[in-house]
């Protein structure tokens, strides 16, 4: 769901955001579930709001089958303005009719969660519009429930020569069905996942993995801004730790270099 070697740090303050965050939806090109622009969004829009999310969720992922089943909640977008210009700020999935659903039902399935893992962020919306990407929500398919059902049966086979698939009535009911209810699936995750702070790194090499306690951040905060006058962003922080990494990874080779040259 994003590049190489990269750290995002959870703290307390990062989770209770994105607790907060209100799932809109964005009716641009095929659609796509995306952060309102009325949720918190103070730090974490400096270092990359769907970033956050996105590391929020696979920080979860062995907890998650706790979010399972039938939930019921408000509707949160009632009475909040349109998402953008694109949008009624509402997805479908949210209207019952002609009249906008103030109560919300559920049932979330493992389905859901595969979906939403499958979710690429959007590279090109404007910063205060943070959204997954609705020209390609699924593996880089441009029709979002052929992206869907690709998704969820990993079964390329259909496609014919130009790489388009024919799939039934049935099927494509079945899929937008699923495709729309990311946006409230993800409200859920969002509300009720378990999540432990911390910094957190995704590698192309070594997956995805929790490198350290979120005190080493909230910590460095004060004394940074008493010496600095000013606040430490987490895209610093980041810097520090690479550096501090590099450092050490240099340290440990020439010790090795060190015991090399004492062997001979």
């Amino acid at each position: 769901m994003f590049g190489l070697n990269k750290i995002t740090i959870l703290d307390q303050t990062a989770i209770d955001e994105i607790r907060n965050a209100v799932v809109a939806w964005y009716y641009c090109e095929e659609g796509a579930p995306a952060i309102h622009p009325k949720s918190p969004m103070t730090e974490l829009m400096d270092d990359g709001y769907m970033d956050a999310i996105i590391t929020f969720y696979k920080a979860s992922i062995g907890q998650l089958e706790k979010v399972i089943g039938r939930h019921s909640f408000k509707n949160p977008l009632v009475g909040l303005p349109p998402y953008d210009r694109h949008s009624h700020g509402i997805p479908p999935i949210y209207f019952d009719g002609d009249q906008v659903r103030e109560d919300i039902e559920i049932d979330i399935t493992v389905e859901h969660l595969q979906l939403v893992m499958s979710m690429s962020a959007c590279d090109w919306a404007k910063p205060e519009r943070p959204a997954f990407d609705p020209k390609r929500v699924f593996n880089d398919h441009r029709d979002a429930v052929v992206g869907a059902y690709v998704a969820l049966t990993n079964n390329e086979e259909r496609a014919d020569e130009y790489g388009d698939f024919k799939l039934s009535r049935e099927e494509k009911d079945r899929y937008k069905r699923l495709w729309l209810e990311t946006a409230p699936a993800l409200q859920v995750i969002l509300r009720h996942a378990e999540v432990e702070p911390g910094i957190y790194m995704d590698s192309f090499f070594s997956g995805f993995k929790r490198i350290g306690n979120y005190d080493d951040y909230t910590g460095c905060r004060e004394p940074y801004e008493k010496v600095t006058g000013k606040r430490l962003s987490r895209k610093e922080y980041i810097e520090i730790v690479n550096t501090r990494a590099e450092a050490e990874k240099r340290r440990k080779a020439e010790v090795k270099g060190e015991k090399k040259t004492r062997s001979k």
